[in-house]
């Protein structure tokens, strides 16, 4: 037996609380490798990359409506005290 939104108590006015969603966070080991995936094979726009601060970010879009798909790689950082 399945859940649904009226199932767990939510409002009518609260089944589509989102109009619309503008990235979708992915955590990646290699984001420069999965950005050349998306875009090569797949045809993914290329949005932005920053790298900074012990973190590797970027962003590519599938489609023109689509969310951005936001690949992430947090490093670890040596931190002195």
């Amino acid at each position: 037996m399945g859940w649904s939104t009226s199932s767990i108590g939510l409002p009518p006015e609260r089944y589509h609380m989102f109009e619309q969603l503008d990235f979708i966070y992915q955590p990646r080991r290699d984001v420069a490798a999965d950005v050349e995936y998306y875009t090569g094979a797949l045809g993914a726009e290329f949005i932005f990359a920053v790298e900074r601060f012990g973190s590797r970010v970027a962003m590519v879009r599938l489609t023109s409506d689509a969310p951005g798909l936001l690949l992430a790689s947090i490093w670890k950082v040596n931190r002195q005290s």
